[in-house]
């Protein structure tokens, strides 16, 4: 429970921040509450995005070093073929990870 308390915390300032929303704060004051709720929710709906991918990453990252690792210790993989899986991983987690740059069609 700590833990996500910790981290709506961190979520809270980093978006109010970091990403300039405290620059809403006075329109909220003044009625123009508007573009501060859609300003919000837009960069809820980034991080919620953000966090997806990142678990998936993590995910891909495990899953191919459990595999990867022994099967290179016991010598089962010569190494030009573990370098080749190393890189391939590499790219396919940064692949992934680019899909935050494109712009959801929602």
């Amino acid at each position: 429970m700590r833990t996500k308390i910790v981290f709506h915390v961190f979520m809270w300032y980093t978006l109010h921040f970091l990403f300039g929303f405290h620059q809403f704060d006075d329109c909220i004051e003044q009625g123009a509450a508007e573009p501060a709720a859609l300003a919000y929710a837009a960069a809820l709906r980034l991080a919620r995005r953000t966090r997806a991918i990142v678990r998936q990453n993590l995910a891909w990252a495990l899953g191919y070093n459990i595999v990867a690792v022994p099967l290179a210790a016991a010598g089962l993989v010569t190494p030009w073929v573990a370098a080749l899986g190393m890189a391939l991983s590499s790219l396919i987690v940064t692949v992934n990870a680019l899909r935050l740059a494109r712009i959801p069609d929602r």
